[in-house]
């Protein structure tokens, strides 16, 4: 990112108020950087992707450059003690924050004890990743009480998702 861009980027963050509850995206000028204030993040977007949905809880982006439209990448914000991925092929799995251990568990269906999170990698700000129960979503604990869901609705590559997620920083 330039110099210019990040000056931008810092005067618009600046500005930004805890106290604004609005739910809304904001776009830095021609950029492909995603400012989501109410999960308290800002990501970097493909800048051959668009946004199609813009929810409280979710942000849906596909890819346009392609004869057909790509497949969607949504990123789903959850509010509660525990989070829980479900396929209908693979089954589900569920991760949350053990205080007293001070670990991130998980829990997989078939397996009859939870166990200590593989973390995948620890994003600059701090965030561990973890696998959904497929190869196509990943999961990101913001905090002990919130998390993102960000996936490739029907597969076609994990790139996309590993590059999207790898941008996401929290707002300062």
């Amino acid at each position: 990112m330039n110099k210019t861009k990040l000056v931008l980027l810092f005067i618009f963050l600046s500005s930004i108020s805890k106290a604004q509850t609005k739910s809304d995206i904001h776009l830095l000028g021609d950029s492909n950087l995603i400012i989501k204030k109410d999960w308290g993040i800002y990501f970097t977007k493909c800048s051959n992707w668009c946004i199609t949905n813009n929810m409280s809880n979710s942000i849906t982006l596909r890819q346009t450059s392609l004869k057909l439209d790509g497949p969607p990448f949504e990123i789903d914000y959850v509010v509660g003690d525990t989070i829980t991925d479900d396929n209908p092929k693979y089954g589900w799995i569920k991760y949350w924050y053990d205080s007293k251990e001070r670990l991130w568990m998980k829990k997989i269906e078939d397996d009859t004890n939870p166990k200590p999170a593989d973390t995948l990698a620890v994003l600059a700000d701090g965030f561990p990743i973890f696998n959904g129960i497929d190869n196509f979503t990943l999961i990101i604990p913001l905090s002990h009480k919130s998390f993102l869901r960000c996936g490739i609705t029907f597969g076609s590559s994990d790139d996309i998702p590993r590059f999207i997620v790898g941008t996401i920083r929290k707002i300062q």
